[in-house]
């Protein structure tokens, strides 16, 4: 979601660049436009100024802003493959209490499993036996 003041905040960082200045100007042009809250659900106006600030912040996260919603997906992505990683199997009192984490063997191993099945019955299906290359 489009936040104009977080973006200026990163945008703080780095004010020297040519690519940010034009964005924030842009940004500042945006705040003396209709905002989508303020129009009708629905209307082609508000359709219009919900794309321009989905533009502004896609152009923002092209010169490196990241919206605090993806920042916090990414860290607690982070910490559950590092968990994984360590093998810790609970994380009572951790920020990732009551996420479910992949077990080891989960997901992948049943599909092995039901790919190894579906070979087995096409195999019975047209008459070969297993193992005959190997006598």
């Amino acid at each position: 979601m489009f936040n104009a003041a977080d973006i200026e905040a990163w945008a703080s960082e780095y004010s020297d660049s040519e690519t940010v200045q034009d964005l924030l100007g842009a940004i500042a042009q945006d705040r003396s436009m209709p905002q989508p809250g303020a129009l009708i659900a629905g209307s082609p106006q508000r359709l219009q100024a919900e794309s321009r600030q989905r533009q502004l912040l896609r152009q923002a996260m092209v010169l490196g802003y990241r919206p605090p919603v993806k920042e916090l997906a990414a860290t607690i992505t982070k910490e559950a493959v590092k968990t994984e990683a360590l093998g810790v199997a609970r994380l009572e009192g951790s920020v990732l209490e009551g996420i479910p984490l992949p077990e080891r063997d989960g997901r992948a191993a049943q599909e092995e499993d039901a790919r190894r099945k579906k070979r087995e019955r096409q195999s019975g299906w047209l008459g070969i036996e297993r193992g005959f290359g190997d006598q």
